[in-house]
Protein backbone atom coordinates (compact mmCIF):
# COMPACT_ATOMS: atom_id res chain seq x y z
CA UNK A 1 0.00 0.00 0.00
CA UNK A 2 1.39 3.39 -1.01
CA UNK A 3 -0.01 6.87 -0.53
CA UNK A 4 1.13 8.08 -3.96
CA UNK A 5 -0.92 11.29 -3.85
CA UNK A 6 0.41 12.42 -0.46
CA UNK A 7 -3.18 12.81 0.78
CA UNK A 8 -2.65 10.98 4.08
CA UNK A 9 -2.05 13.06 7.18
CA UNK A 10 -3.14 13.53 10.78
CA UNK A 11 -6.61 14.70 9.63
CA UNK A 12 -7.02 12.03 6.93
CA UNK A 13 -5.53 8.68 7.90
CA UNK A 14 -5.44 5.41 5.95
CA UNK A 15 -6.40 2.28 7.90
CA UNK A 16 -5.35 -1.18 6.71
CA UNK A 17 -7.62 -3.85 8.26
CA UNK A 18 -6.94 -7.55 8.43
CA UNK A 19 -9.69 -10.00 7.47
CA UNK A 20 -11.84 -11.71 10.10
CA UNK A 21 -9.78 -14.10 12.27
CA UNK A 22 -6.51 -12.65 10.88
CA UNK A 23 -3.98 -10.22 12.32
CA UNK A 24 -1.30 -7.88 11.08
CA UNK A 25 1.74 -8.32 13.33
CA UNK A 26 -0.59 -9.35 16.13
CA UNK A 27 -3.13 -6.53 15.78
CA UNK A 28 -6.30 -6.25 13.66
CA UNK A 29 -5.28 -3.04 11.85
CA UNK A 30 -2.47 -0.61 11.06
CA UNK A 31 -2.97 3.12 10.55
CA UNK A 32 -0.89 5.19 8.11
CA UNK A 33 -0.65 8.88 9.09
CA UNK A 34 2.29 10.26 7.07
CA UNK A 35 2.04 11.63 3.51
CA UNK A 36 3.66 9.40 0.85
CA UNK A 37 3.95 6.53 3.32
CA UNK A 38 4.08 2.91 2.26
CA UNK A 39 3.35 -0.44 3.85
CA UNK A 40 4.34 -3.90 2.61
CA UNK A 41 2.80 -7.05 4.13
CA UNK A 42 3.44 -10.76 3.74
CA UNK A 43 1.03 -13.56 4.61
CA UNK A 44 1.89 -16.85 6.32
CA UNK A 45 -0.79 -18.42 4.11
CA UNK A 46 -3.32 -18.93 6.88
CA UNK A 47 -4.17 -16.21 9.39
CA UNK A 48 -1.23 -13.90 10.02
CA UNK A 49 0.27 -10.99 8.10
CA UNK A 50 3.75 -9.68 8.87
CA UNK A 51 5.04 -6.18 8.12
CA UNK A 52 7.87 -6.54 5.60
CA UNK A 53 8.53 -2.81 5.45
CA UNK A 54 6.87 0.32 6.71
CA UNK A 55 8.14 3.60 5.43
CA UNK A 56 6.66 6.86 6.72
CA UNK A 57 9.11 9.20 4.95
CA UNK A 58 8.64 12.46 6.78
CA UNK A 59 11.55 13.82 4.80
CA UNK A 60 9.73 13.52 1.48
CA UNK A 61 6.86 15.67 2.68
CA UNK A 62 9.21 18.27 4.14
CA UNK A 63 11.72 18.84 1.33
CA UNK A 64 12.08 21.93 -0.84
CA UNK A 65 14.38 22.86 -3.70
CA UNK A 66 14.03 26.46 -4.88
CA UNK A 67 16.19 28.78 -6.96
CA UNK A 68 16.38 32.24 -8.47
CA UNK A 69 14.25 32.61 -11.58
CA UNK A 70 17.18 33.84 -13.72
CA UNK A 71 17.01 37.59 -13.10
CA UNK A 72 19.89 39.29 -11.33
CA UNK A 73 19.29 40.66 -7.86
CA UNK A 74 21.56 43.45 -6.65
CA UNK A 75 22.47 43.26 -2.98
CA UNK A 76 23.85 46.31 -1.21
CA UNK A 77 25.77 46.60 2.05
CA UNK A 78 22.95 45.26 4.18
CA UNK A 79 21.42 41.88 4.96
CA UNK A 80 18.84 41.25 2.22
CA UNK A 81 16.57 38.32 1.51
CA UNK A 82 17.24 36.49 -1.75
CA UNK A 83 14.15 36.23 -3.96
CA UNK A 84 13.66 32.57 -4.93
CA UNK A 85 10.77 32.04 -7.35
CA UNK A 86 11.75 28.91 -9.29
CA UNK A 87 10.25 26.07 -7.22
CA UNK A 88 11.76 22.78 -8.36
CA UNK A 89 10.32 20.63 -5.57
CA UNK A 90 7.98 21.33 -2.67
CA UNK A 91 6.32 18.03 -1.77
CA UNK A 92 4.94 19.37 1.50
CA UNK A 93 3.78 22.73 0.07
CA UNK A 94 5.84 24.56 2.71
CA UNK A 95 7.43 27.23 0.50
CA UNK A 96 5.87 30.71 0.69
CA UNK A 97 6.76 32.26 -2.68
CA UNK A 98 5.29 35.64 -1.78
CA UNK A 99 7.72 36.09 1.12
CA UNK A 100 10.51 33.80 -0.16
CA UNK A 101 10.66 31.74 3.01
CA UNK A 102 10.18 28.13 4.12
CA UNK A 103 7.64 27.49 6.87
CA UNK A 104 8.95 24.60 8.97
CA UNK A 105 6.07 22.10 9.21
CA UNK A 106 7.42 20.21 12.21
CA UNK A 107 9.75 20.64 15.16
CA UNK A 108 13.01 18.84 14.49
CA UNK A 109 16.44 18.91 12.91
CA UNK A 110 16.75 20.21 9.36
CA UNK A 111 19.55 19.90 6.82
CA UNK A 112 19.99 23.23 5.03
CA UNK A 113 22.01 23.57 1.82
CA UNK A 114 22.36 26.63 -0.37
CA UNK A 115 24.56 28.20 -3.01
CA UNK A 116 25.14 31.75 -4.18
CA UNK A 117 26.93 33.00 -7.28
CA UNK A 118 27.93 36.62 -7.67
CA UNK A 119 28.43 38.51 -10.94
CA UNK A 120 31.36 37.37 -13.10
CA UNK A 121 32.56 40.84 -14.06
CA UNK A 122 33.58 42.53 -10.86
CA UNK A 123 36.16 45.31 -10.91
CA UNK A 124 37.18 45.08 -7.25
CA UNK A 125 37.35 42.71 -4.31
CA UNK A 126 33.91 41.91 -2.93
CA UNK A 127 33.20 40.74 0.57
CA UNK A 128 29.96 38.83 0.76
CA UNK A 129 28.17 36.33 2.91
CA UNK A 130 25.28 33.92 2.91
CA UNK A 131 22.92 32.74 5.62
CA UNK A 132 19.67 30.84 6.15
CA UNK A 133 17.86 31.74 9.35
CA UNK A 134 14.58 33.10 10.77
CA UNK A 135 15.88 36.71 10.65
CA UNK A 136 18.17 38.58 8.26
CA UNK A 137 21.08 39.16 10.64
CA UNK A 138 24.68 38.20 11.32
CA UNK A 139 25.38 35.23 13.56
CA UNK A 140 26.77 31.68 13.59
CA UNK A 141 24.32 30.80 10.79
CA UNK A 142 25.92 33.39 8.47
CA UNK A 143 29.12 32.55 6.58
CA UNK A 144 31.40 35.25 5.18
CA UNK A 145 33.46 35.01 1.99
CA UNK A 146 35.27 37.24 -0.48
CA UNK A 147 35.99 37.22 -4.19
CA UNK A 148 39.04 38.62 -5.97
CA UNK A 149 38.89 41.26 -8.66
CA UNK A 150 39.15 40.79 -12.40
CA UNK A 151 36.83 40.44 -15.34
CA UNK A 152 35.48 36.93 -15.84
CA UNK A 153 36.25 35.67 -12.31
CA UNK A 154 33.59 33.14 -11.36
CA UNK A 155 32.69 32.68 -7.72
CA UNK A 156 30.02 30.35 -6.33
CA UNK A 157 29.70 29.98 -2.59
CA UNK A 158 28.33 26.75 -1.06
CA UNK A 159 26.53 26.73 2.27
CA UNK A 160 25.55 23.77 4.44
CA UNK A 161 24.52 23.32 8.06
CA UNK A 162 22.20 21.40 10.38
CA UNK A 163 19.66 23.41 12.36
CA UNK A 164 17.08 22.70 15.05
CA UNK A 165 13.82 24.49 14.26
CA UNK A 166 10.36 24.72 15.75
CA UNK A 167 7.18 24.12 13.77
CA UNK A 168 6.14 27.40 12.19
CA UNK A 169 9.66 28.89 11.98
CA UNK A 170 10.20 30.82 8.75
CA UNK A 171 13.60 30.12 7.23
CA UNK A 172 14.81 32.53 4.58
CA UNK A 173 18.00 32.79 2.53
CA UNK A 174 19.74 36.14 2.75
CA UNK A 175 23.08 37.68 1.86
CA UNK A 176 25.26 40.75 2.24
CA UNK A 177 27.69 42.22 -0.29
CA UNK A 178 30.21 45.06 0.07
CA UNK A 179 30.34 46.91 -2.25
CA UNK A 180 26.87 46.59 -3.84
CA UNK A 181 27.00 43.56 -6.16
CA UNK A 182 24.59 41.63 -8.39
CA UNK A 183 24.02 37.97 -7.66
CA UNK A 184 23.25 35.92 -10.75
CA UNK A 185 22.30 32.52 -9.31
CA UNK A 186 21.11 31.16 -6.00
CA UNK A 187 19.49 27.98 -4.74
CA UNK A 188 18.17 26.61 -1.46
CA UNK A 189 17.32 23.09 -0.30
CA UNK A 190 15.83 22.20 3.09
CA UNK A 191 15.19 18.67 4.33
CA UNK A 192 13.72 17.47 7.63
CA UNK A 193 16.03 14.71 8.89
CA UNK A 194 14.73 14.11 12.41
CA UNK A 195 11.41 14.99 14.07
CA UNK A 196 10.78 15.93 17.70
CA UNK A 197 12.36 17.92 20.49
CA UNK A 198 16.04 17.62 21.36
Amino acid sequence: MVDEAGAVGSAKTLTVWSATNETISGVPKLVMTVPYGSLSLQSDGTSRWSVVSRNPPATRSTFIDVAMSGDKQTIDSSFQRVVLQNVRSDAGNNWDGTNSWYVCPKTGIYQISASLRIDNFLKSVVQYGLGVYTNEEDGPWFLWHFSGSGSGVRSTYPYSRMSYQNAGDKLRMFCFTDPSTPIIAAGLQILLVSEGSV
